[in-house]
């Protein structure tokens, strides 16, 4: 993206969820996700979607699903398709929010498929406010235009983790990151 004398790549690796943003919140006993952010590039602050990629998101209070929707069409004109709301009970309960999303598109061969699930704890709020979710974001250093690493190379991959904006803070117990490369080669 070119705007001025500004020059902007987008679509850098790694792609995933991103709350850049506000994206997960509950008013009263409505609870909402936003689902558009689950293909964001690795540039820090940066919130994307992909209207190509289809799966699920779904919300459950122990093994019963409250609320399910598919996740497909998650375009900039369509973000709407892809918002999850519930009718929750006011007593606080401890809730498991999952999302499955994947690609085949030729714009984007790396990042297929994104896999995130989040466990808090809710009650009713008297205003909107943000859930206690995080995302784990990194974006490799080193890597060219098509965001490969030069052969022989070592790449640096910083990690942070981003919060949902206004969500009270929460010390993060673990950190488990999986990678393939060469198409698991």
């Amino acid at each position: 993206m070119v705007t001025g004398g500004d020059r902007r790549a987008l679509g850098v690796a790694v792609s995933g969820p991103s709350f850049a943003t506000s994206g997960a919140w509950r008013e009263g006993n409505t609870l909402t996700f936003d689902g558009a952010r689950l293909f964001s590039d690795g540039a820090p602050g940066r919130v994307s979607m992909d209207g190509a990629a289809t799966g699920t998101v779904s919300l459950a209070q122990g093994d019963q699903v409250i609320s399910r929707i598919d996740y497909t069409r998650c375009g900039l004109w369509e973000a709407d398709s892809c918002r999850l709301t519930a009718d929750l009970p006011a007593d606080p309960a401890t809730y498991t929010l999952s999302t499955t999303a994947g690609r085949q598109v030729p714009h984007s061969t790396l990042s297929t498929k994104v896999e995130s699930t989040w466990t808090f704890r809710s009650a009713s709020t008297a205003k909107r406010e943000a859930l206690p979710l995080t995302a784990i974001r990194y974006a490799p250093k080193g890597l060219d235009e098509y965001n490969r690493a030069r052969p022989g190379s070592s790449t640096r991959l910083p990690i942070w983790i981003e919060r949902n904006p206004g969500a009270p803070p929460a010390a993060v117990k673990s950190l488990h990151l999986q990678m393939s490369v060469e198409g698991s080669r």
